[in-house]
């Protein structure tokens, strides 16, 4: 009989103790994410919290604060009372009661109608005045067309025949709205006199070329910036805000997308392609839960939570911050049919992150897989040894 060596016999051990620490695995199960919960320094902070995902958790989540377009800027009224800036481009029309002033036909001239004289159109200049023949450089920037007629008309007082005077802007560059972005065609959209929404100006221009799903509203004013998804506006007239001279809207295509990892059908960066997409939706777009591998129990959600509301969801101190915000993971059974239905309330967000633990009976299979594999090449041997001796 053929003994085998010490090295030989001890092999199927060594195996199945370097296996025992070196499973493979998509990511934690379970008991580990727990256990990667616990303080790891002397401030005593938990490293994240978790949250399961019940109905006291969708009650919170249904009050989760939004960037708002009108909490940001307002709603006033898009000026009916329009200011005249640098670079307007200025008309004056000047009338007289009688013939024989300043500006009507000499005496013994026929003429039908009030004399009237059209000064020569022209552009607001950077010392911000006009000039008006026999009244001088009159100061426009910062005025109502209406008060540019009676400082016109005060300067012509006692001069010209009981003038009166119109002042209007054939072209306003002060007055616009700049409407940019990837997703539409790119203007300056002048303000109209009842004022403009939102809207309004993307429309002017075209309205959208990219999926509504997809598009987000930019708007800049004054040195403040915000940015919605163009949903919101849709969806709530109360966002769909009056604009502003000066504003810069810009439409920015920008699609919401989740991460999926670990037991699920597909591990990759997954577009919403819907204006809202919920759990439920999340877990099938997702591929669903693999069923040789995914822990129904262990359904989680990783999201970074502002401080404010993530005081919302314990009673306890928070965790330690990641800038500022407090880092989430929410937990979802899915062994509980009422699950399904807290899924289906549970609103996804841009840039969260899906994952599905493992099950405790893969880590089991996997292990027994390797004692296999690793026992295989010793019996091997041990069948080789039995012929040599039987022959």
């Amino acid at each position: 009989m053929v003994a085998l060596s010490p090295l030989a016999r001890a092999l199927p051990a060594l195996l199945v103790l370097s296996a025992c620490s070196s499973l493979p695995a998509a990511g934690p199960d379970t008991s580990e994410i727990y256990a990667a919960s616990k303080p790891q320094d002397d401030r005593g902070l938990e490293r994240f919290l978790i949250v399961p995902v019940v109905d006291t958790t969708i009650a919170v989540l249904k009050r989760r604060p939004i960037d708002s377009m009108y909490d940001c800027f307002g709603d006033r009224r898009g000026a009916p009372d329009v200011r005249i800036g640098t670079g307007d481009t200025v008309a004056v029309t000047i009338w007289e009661a009688a013939a024989g002033g300043l500006f009507s036909p000499q005496l013994g001239v026929v003429s039908t109608g009030a004399p009237s004289t059209n000064i020569p159109q022209q552009q607001v200049g950077r010392d911000g005045t006009i000039n008006v023949p026999f009244a001088g450089r009159i100061r426009v920037v910062g005025m109502t067309p209406a008060e540019v007629e009676r400082a016109i008309t005060n300067k012509l007082a006692g001069r010209a025949i009981e003038p009166q005077v119109l002042v209007t802007l054939p072209t306003s560059v002060s007055n616009n709205v700049t409407v940019t972005g990837e997703g539409t065609a790119g203007a300056r959209v002048p303000i109209s006199e009842r004022g403009d929404r939102l809207l309004d100006v993307i429309a002017t221009v075209g309205g959208l070329k990219n999926n509504t799903y997809d598009s987000w509203i930019r708007l800049t004013r004054r040195g403040k910036t915000l940015s919605v998804p163009f949903a919101n506006l849709l969806s709530n007239p109360r966002e769909n805000i009056y604009v502003q001279p000066q504003d810069i809207v810009t439409v920015v295509r920008q699609p919401k997308t989740f991460t999926a990892f670990g037991a699920t059908g597909q591990n990759a960066s997954i577009e919403f392609q819907t204006t809202k997409l919920t759990l439920e939706g999340a877990v099938a777009k997702s591929g669903g839960l693999l069923d040789m591998r995914a822990d129904p129990e262990g359904v989680y959600l990783f999201r970074n939570e502002p401080i404010g509301f993530a005081h919302q969801l314990t009673r306890g101190p928070l965790p330690a911050l990641i800038g500022d915000t407090v880092p989430v993971i929410y937990k979802l059974d899915m062994r509980d049919p009422r699950a399904y239905l807290l899924a289906r309330d549970f609103e996804v967000q841009d840039k969260d992150i899906l994952y599905v633990a493992n099950s405790a009976s893969t880590a089991v299979s996997k292990f027994a897989g390797l004692i296999a594999t690793a026992t295989q090449p010793v019996q091997s041997i041990t069948t080789a040894a039995q012929r040599v001796n039987n022959f």
